[in-house]
């Protein structure tokens, strides 16, 4: 009997395992910037607030606001909707913390082909 309730519990947490593995593969919801691409709009984000604390002849706030509305349009995507994106995904940490593993991964590579550079 005991050997049967080790297999039960055993099956138990085998079975929380496996659904806690997947909960990180919901579905987005619709309007939600995709996983990926939402990595890469960060991405450029992050670099475009870089690149503004570089520039001095220019008030920070207007070159920011300005690579926010460039980034906007080459990612299709409105201000609503990146806000949206961020209030959902500053609510899922685990999927936000694979976003910034994307971002790490891609900045790395990026990293790597400017050192190879002639």
């Amino acid at each position: 009997m005991r050997k049967h309730q080790q297999a039960i519990v055993f099956l138990l947490l085998f079975s929380l395992f496996i659904l806690a593995c997947n909960g990180n593969n919901k579905q987005i919801p619709k309007g939600i910037v995709a996983k990926d691409t939402m990595a890469f709009v960060l991405m450029d984000i992050h670099l475009a607030e870089a690149g503004a604390r570089t520039i001095t002849s220019t008030p920070i706030n207007e070159t920011v606001v300005s690579y926010y509305q460039f980034i906007e349009k080459k990612y299709h995507i409105s201000d609503t909707t990146f806000k949206q994106s961020m209030q959902y995904y500053t609510a899922h940490p685990e999927i936000m913390a694979e976003i910034y593993a994307k971002i790490s991964e891609e900045m790395s590579k990026k990293e790597a082909e400017i050192q190879h550079r002639p």
